[in-house]
């Protein structure tokens, strides 16, 4: 199915007969027979979409495909009901188009507002000498082209995670490498974590979160290598051992597995149990990654 269809062919071929006879000229821009604003629920099918040249060689998908990581189409939406103006005796395609224009966050990130039926979009005119150079992109679809944008934001969303696992592992201490080099890192550091909580209270870690408790709220209790229950003296707790901050959410301080995707549902990257299995004083991968093979021939569940 051919997918990029020049717009002139269009205003020949592809739109409806009556629909070209229907094409008004305009003598003047400011005679009001454009808004100066419409909004995207206000649109009809009359309506469709184009795709515009790129200003001075500039490709804005450029910018999001940065943001995000992904190849995306171009990032403008311009619709056109393919009405003309004459101006100067030249001719005028009139479109309107809305304009991504990038809203901050609470951090430095910047994303893409969501749209909506209020989503204004503003008059812009297209020199009927450009019209070759423009592709035809589908009739309008007001709940296609919400779909569209927020696919977009979900992508920025899922590289915004990304760059916190990355960050997440020079927080820890290590580089920015492979995700052996990393998941190694990660287990030396809890691994460590966990020998300094036995040394200090006699026990192992009930839980892989102790290891992040407060000395006023001290754990009283750990277990030996069997699972089986040991007190733990007041006193002797001199945690946190691990700081509690940055990594998994549910467990801030834990850190992140590589081997998790933070841009999938499914296991949720939000909980622990998805990162990082643990049992009376070992932590290692979970069940469902132990078959992944390291460089030098072991699983990850030998590590």
């Amino acid at each position: 199915m051919m997918q990029r269809i020049l717009l002139l062919c269009c205003l020949l071929v592809a739109m409806p007969a009556a629909w070209c006879l229907t094409v008004k000229i305009p003598t003047a821009f400011d005679n009001q027979a454009y808004p100066a604003q419409v909004k995207l629920g206000e649109l009809n099918a009359e309506w469709f979409q184009v795709k515009l040249p790129a200003a001075d060689g500039f490709d804005p998908s450029f910018l999001l495909s940065m943001m995000t990581h992904e190849s995306v189409s171009q990032s403008d939406l311009t619709l056109t009901r393919g009405q003309l103006v004459s101006l100067s005796g030249r001719l005028y395609l009139v479109v309107y188009e809305l304009k991504n224009n990038l809203l901050p966050t609470q951090g430095e990130q910047q994303v893409l507002p969501p749209l909506t039926a209020e989503t204004p979009l503003f008059p812009s005119l297209i020199s009927m000498s450009d019209l070759l150079t423009l592709t035809y992109a589908g009739s309008f679809d007001l709940q296609g082209v919400i779909r569209e944008r927020a696919k977009v934001i979900e992508a920025h969303e899922r590289a915004v995670k990304e760059r916190a696992v990355q960050a997440a592992a020079v927080a820890m201490g290590g580089e920015v490498g492979n995700n052996e080099t990393r998941v190694k890192a990660a287990l030396q550091q809890m691994r460590a974590a966990i020998a300094r909580f036995k040394d200090d209270t006699g026990a192992y870690p009930a839980v892989l979160t102790d290891l992040l408790l407060p000395i006023a709220n001290a754990p009283a209790g750990g277990v030996d290598a069997d699972g089986k229950p040991v007190p733990i003296k007041a006193g002797t707790y001199a945690g946190p051992y691990l700081s509690p901050k940055n990594g998994i959410q549910e467990a801030p301080g834990i850190p992140l597995n590589p081997y998790v995707d933070l841009r999938r549902d499914d296991p949720n990257p939000a909980l622990l149990a998805s990162h990082w299995q643990y049992q009376n004083g070992f932590v290692g991968v979970p069940e469902y990654l132990f078959g992944i093979l390291t460089s030098d021939g072991k699983m990850l569940g030998e590590l």
